[in-house]
């Protein structure tokens, strides 16, 4: 990983998906293309070792920033042993060798190749607001339900309704916080 100007650029080598699994590619040229100012903060995601949480309380004291629709309501989440600041977050999510994550409290666990992509991913989503400088919706990925595994580094990001009525969501990954409108997640 190189850093530049405050710019992560990941390598853009492309990673081959499961036969099985709902693989979205992007561009990977477009992972270079400058973001303007306005749309995101001047931070940049700081990568966390793997393994570093059992439960949201691992992750610290919540001194992240936040995008501005969830400034009120974000928190830790521990997420595939990684901690991400997710809006309405507090939750445990645990990915098995299957690649299917279920969270603490809830009946459904997502799959890869079984539970359908959020529609319009990547391409729909236009962001609008974050609190990192990487371009998280520019990079290969695969999805599935309300997930999106980032197939360069095997980050495991959720991604959130806002329930605004339009479609309006909160991809969380690590450290990082992205608002996209014109994607709603599949529930």
């Amino acid at each position: 990983m190189i850093v530049r100007s405050g710019l992560v650029i990941l390598p853009l080598a492309m990673l081959g998906c499961a036969s099985s699994a709902t693989c979205i590619t992007t561009d990977a040229s477009a992972a270079d293309t400058p973001i303007t100012p306005g749309d995101v903060a001047p931070a940049v995601d700081v990568p966390v070792t793997p393994g570093e949480c059992r439960q949201p309380s691992d992750c610290g004291p919540p001194t992240m920033s936040s995008v501005s629709w969830c400034a009120d309501s974000s928190s830790w989440s521990c997420i595939d042993r990684q901690c991400v600041w997710e809006c309405r977050g507090g939750r445990r999510c645990d990915r098995s060798a299957d690649g299917c994550v279920r969270c603490d409290g809830e009946m459904r666990e997502h799959c890869p190749g079984r539970d359908p992509c959020t529609p319009g991913w990547p391409d729909a989503g236009q962001p609008k607001d974050s609190t990192c400088g990487r371009a998280w919706t520019r990079e290969p990925s695969q999805c599935f339900g309300p997930w999106v595994r980032m197939t360069s580094d095997g980050t495991l990001c959720s991604l959130q309704s806002l329930f605004t009525g339009a479609p309006r969501s909160v991809l969380a990954c690590r450290r990082c916080q992205t608002t996209l409108f014109g994607i709603e997640p599949v529930p």
